[in-house]
């Protein structure tokens, strides 16, 4: 087995290598004056079974692109497997047509990624679990659930405690985390009155006064539905607010909308890595690091 990492994640790759009790391949990566890149594969793969790392962060498609070429590198040098990890693929909430000429960009990525040469995937709370369909070889899509509840579990107060999923979409996987803690669900809901179009209501399923509420999303991009889900649950009551997201994107002024809000904690995990200088008093990491080398050593023991 060789482990490899693009230039996304030094930090997770690092971490990932020393739990796999690896020294990572040598690859060097070549970036020319008009942004075209290229890869230097030093270790020899012939006949291995090859681990390769990128999370797909800003910016996202030169991420994609070096990864893409990574794997043709390994392709072309013969080895017995291509198994890419992705923490954070990109392009994933776009599994389904929304109007009649959209693209549907998770199944150009699924595409990219098996026409170079991946024989499998790993990647970690994909937006959409239709994107699994999309690819021909194994995908292993790791929840992030786990480890948020087992680091939260000796914190609570499990009688006055609540998950929350701040839309529809998100009932899923606010009810997975529920059960794993053993508490209730709340559902927040955008409903929009066919009088008025152009307003949103927002209705509550469930009850959080009194309540130690948790907001769990996979996502959290500009941080605005977020913040505005965490000061419409203290207002119903909630005595406290905290938040579980697995893919800190925090963009633009994302971070200061979390500072100023009412949210206590915030739990993240490094599927994306988050430059310390956003770090602020706020913002709890996880990491990731045992999942996803655990998956490996469980492959490679098949």
């Amino acid at each position: 087995m060789k482990f490899f990492a693009g230039s996304s994640s030094p930090k997770l790759a690092s971490s990932i290598a020393h739990e796999l009790r690896t020294m990572q391949g040598g690859a060097e990566l070549i970036q020319f004056t008009d942004g075209e890149i290229s890869v230097k594969i030093i270790d020899h793969v012939r006949r291995r079974d090859v681990y390769v790392l990128q999370t797909f962060n800003e910016p996202v498609n030169d991420k994609i692109m070096e990864l893409l070429i990574m794997i043709d590198a390994f392709r072309r040098s013969s080895p017995r497997s291509i198994t890419a990890i992705i923490p954070y693929l990109a392009y994933s909430r776009k599994e389904k047509k929304d109007t009649r000429h959209d693209p549907i960009s998770g199944k150009l990525i699924a595409n990219l990624l098996q026409q170079a040469g991946i024989t499998g995937l790993i990647t970690t709370d994909l937006h959409a679990d239709a994107i699994e369909g999309f690819f021909d070889v194994p995908v292993i899509n790791l929840s992030a659930s786990t480890l948020f509840s087992d680091h939260l579990r000796p914190k609570l107060d499990i009688s006055n405690t609540v998950v929350v999923a701040p839309d529809m979409g998100g009932a899923k996987r606010a009810r997975k985390f529920a059960r794993e803690l053993e508490v209730p669900v709340v559902i927040l809901e955008k409903v929009r009155p066919h009088n008025s179009p152009d307003s949103e209501i927002v209705t509550m399923i469930g009850d959080v006064e009194g309540k130690h509420a948790i907001i769990i999303d996979d996502i959290v991009s500009t941080g605005g539905t977020l913040v505005n889900a965490a000061k419409l649950i203290k207002e119903r009551g909630a005595k406290q607010v905290d938040v579980c997201i697995t893919h800190a994107l925090l963009c633009g002024s994302a971070v200061d909308k979390i500072q100023n809000s009412v949210i206590q904690t915030m739990y993240i995990t490094d599927s994306v890595p988050v430059p310390s200088a956003k770090m602020l008093d706020k913002f709890e990491i996880l990491s990731i690091d045992k999942m996803i080398a655990c998956e490996i050593n469980e492959l490679q023991a098949e």
